[in-house]
């Protein structure tokens, strides 16, 4: 029998095959989403309730040019959260931060691991919001009509802290106000990226999420693909932006931009191949 594991486990071993890296345990994958308590099913099984629009409780995603895929998953509910904390405890992750956070129990949390090819898993764990007030956030300005949407803290000493908003109704210039804050800011960035992958100028809802560590900020800008253009317009776009071809490793889920290392740094996220 086919098993929602599986599926997930396939997504995986074929992003990290095209980009000719393997994880060091596909095994850990598969451990994850049997954690969320719907790895088990069969793939005609219906999928649980889900935070996200798709309804299918996983993700995956790589930053363009660098070695690293990250998986995304939402457990069936709170206590199988839990146990995947716990889970990510077991294998490396620091929870002080979690803990900090103080997430309330009634609230659906997402997980998420990064594999790297001569480093250990790196772990992050989010909070979907109903209201700000629920978790104590990162200190960052934003449009009174923002609607704060998940906070996020990595597992690991030190580590970031993020908050996620939608802006609706959004103007290319005023994201670029809204991104210029961050400290790593550089002006002219987020204006080019909005502009290319938008076509021109245009006002749309726009999420971004502003990440805070050591003093510094980043903030990282959130273009939905399904919703703003087809997979193919938004390849031809990504393609003008980036001045080459992006690898074809799925249809889009997000493409993002954030400044990191000193460097621009776009990441795309792929629409699951799941059965529905």
């Amino acid at each position: 029998m086919r098993t929602r594991a599986d599926e997930l486990v396939g997504s995986v071993e074929r992003l990290t095959d095209a980009l000719a890296l393997r994880p060091r345990d596909l095994g850990l994958v598969r451990e994850l989403a049997r954690a969320c308590g719907w790895g088990d099913d069969a793939i005609a099984t219906p999928w649980p309730p889900s935070s996200v629009s798709h309804g299918v409780p996983w993700g995956v995603s790589t930053a363009i040019g660098e070695p690293e895929v990250r998986v995304f998953l939402e457990a069936r509910d709170r206590p199988a959260a839990d146990a995947v904390t716990a889970l990510m405890a077991r294998h490396g992750a620091d929870l002080a931060p979690w803990e900090a956070l103080a997430v309330p129990a009634d609230l659906r949390v997402w997980h998420a691991v990064a594999f790297t090819p001569d480093a250990p898993p790196r772990w992050h764990a989010y909070a979907c919001l109903d209201r700000p007030d629920r978790v104590a956030l990162p200190a960052v300005t934003l449009p009174a009509r923002a609607r704060v949407t998940i906070a996020s803290v990595d597992l690991a000493p030190g580590g970031r802290r993020k908050v996620y908003a939608l802006i609706p109704d959004c103007t290319i210039a005023e994201l670029a106000a809204i991104h210029d804050q961050a400290t790593t800011a550089v002006p002219g960035e987020a204006e080019r990226f909005a502009r290319v992958m938008l076509g021109g100028e245009r006002t749309i809802w726009w999420l971004v999420c502003f990440q805070v560590a050591a003093g510094a900020s980043t903030c990282a800008l959130h273009f939905h693909v399904p919703r703003h253009a087809d997979d193919a317009t938004a390849r031809d776009r990504l393609h003008a932006y980036l001045g080459a071809p992006p690898p074809a490793l799925g249809a889009y889920h997000f493409i993002t931009y954030q400044r990191r290392a000193g460097r621009p740094r776009v990441t795309t996220y792929f629409l699951p191949e799941a059965h529905r």
